[in-house]
């Protein structure tokens, strides 16, 4: 089988996985109201629905679904990745920071997310972690940054693209305060996206994100004190991953029709 053969069938394969998905979601949600894994059962169905989504669309493209989707190794060094996970950290812990100290944190989204983590062990934390710490990070990152970045810059261009796709990637978050912080870890991940060509980067500080944050609200209360290193501590990470990240030369589809496969960039 040849590989244009194996990705348009992935893309049909993927297609009905996404029609069954968005038919059961409503149903699941239905049938889990009141249960605590609801939210993560939810998330998780959520995310692979949007994995499958991507995937299906992506496979109508006229180059190789990996390439498509920036599938690819990115080509970075070991240091580059420890300061672009660090800056994700930094970036997440400050926006926390600035949430508490506005007392915003036990409202809307946020604070319901805190509710249903406080307490959870076991095999509960565990589909915690796998729906609201795993998948949204390979869900997200293949729809906002993989699908929607990646399409956009040949038609917006790269600084067009980061914003639009960080806006509604804000957006599905359907909360204030939720989506202005999810904004702009979108820009950071995108950013990281434009830069290497890959999601992998993304994905992995993603995940390790969000992993972290369902470990610590399962474990710490809500209403425990701001220690008073988190925000300058928060902000110094960030900049030194930003400063990292954007001494990465420009992935090579900055200069490339969308409709072009992408070269992985050497060195």
């Amino acid at each position: 089988m040849t590989d244009e053969l194996k990705y348009r069938w992935i893309g049909i394969g993927s297609a009905a996985l996404a029609l069954f998905l968005f038919g059961l979601l409503p149903f699941a949600s239905e049938r889990l109201l009141g249960h605590p894994l609801q939210l993560p059962l939810s998330s998780l169905i959520l995310q692979t629905f949007f994995v499958a989504l991507s995937c299906s669309l992506a496979s109508a493209s006229k180059h190789p679904l990996p390439v498509r989707l920036g599938l690819i190794k990115p080509t970075i060094s070991k240091w580059q990745w420890v300061f672009l996970i660090l800056g994700m950290l930094g970036l997440s812990q400050s926006l926390d920071a600035v949430i508490q100290l506005g007392d915003w944190g036990d409202q809307g989204s946020l604070g319901l997310f805190q509710q249903v983590m406080h307490g959870l062990r076991g095999w509960n934390l565990t589909l915690a972690v796998l729906g609201l710490g795993l998948a949204p990070a390979l869900g997200e990152e293949f729809l906002f940054r993989g699908l929607l970045l990646r399409g956009l810059v040949g038609k917006l261009g790269a600084m067009g693209a980061l914003l639009v796709s960080a806006l509604f990637f804000g957006l599905v978050h359907f909360d204030p305060v939720h989506s202005v912080a999810a904004t702009l870890i979108g820009l950071y991940l995108g950013v990281a996206f434009l830069r290497t060509g890959s999601l992998l980067p993304g994905i992995i500080c993603h995940a390790i994100n969000n992993v972290i944050a369902v470990i610590s609200s399962a474990f710490i209360s809500q209403s425990a004190p701001l220690p008073h290193w988190q925000l300058p501590l928060g902000c110094a990470a960030l900049v030194l991953g930003l400063v990292s990240t954007l001494r990465i030369s420009p992935h090579s589809f900055y200069r490339e029709d969308p409709c072009k496969p992408i070269k992985t960039r050497e060195g």
